[in-house]
């Protein structure tokens, strides 16, 4: 099993879990949140439009995965 296991998968993925977690008990998600509230009044497609340039210039420094959990935290409505 150790030698056909891909390793580096499982490490890249327990670090993004990792980074999601310490990103939400450090309350960034938080302050992510509160600083898009300030969006609430814009139309949807240009709200879709700043999220997806946030997110691929937030995937430039973490993985796609820890991204993709940071994201699932905020509490955006």
């Amino acid at each position: 099993v150790q030698s056909k296991l891909a390793w580096g998968v499982v490490l890249l993925r327990g670090g993004a879990f990792s980074m999601a977690n310490i990103s939400k008990s450090s309350g960034l998600t938080e302050k992510i949140g509160s600083h898009l509230d300030a969006l609430k009044d814009v139309q949807t497609p240009i709200v879709l439009i700043i999220v997806c340039i946030l997110a691929s210039l937030c995937t430039e420094l973490a993985g796609n995965s820890a991204i993709a959990t940071i994201s699932s935290l905020l509490r955006i409505c």
